[in-house]
């Protein structure tokens, strides 16, 4: 997944958040393109929730 232009996997992106100061305050948003499979997604969800961020928005992406 990319994060402003940068690649990480699971853990890097539980790392990013994490360090992010106050993740209960961070605010998410996931843009998916239709060719993720959903079980990826969930996954990045669930290493959002635990990272500690709640604030978690979804965006459809423009074909």
């Amino acid at each position: 997944m990319a994060v402003k232009g940068h690649h990480y996997d699971l853990a890097g992106l539980r790392q990013l958040l994490a360090r992010d100061g106050n993740p209960g305050k961070t605010q998410i948003t996931i843009a998916a393109d239709k060719a993720v499979p959903f079980q990826d997604f969930v996954h990045v969800m669930d290493a959002c929730q635990k990272a500690g961020v709640s604030d978690i928005g979804i965006a459809a992406k423009p074909h």
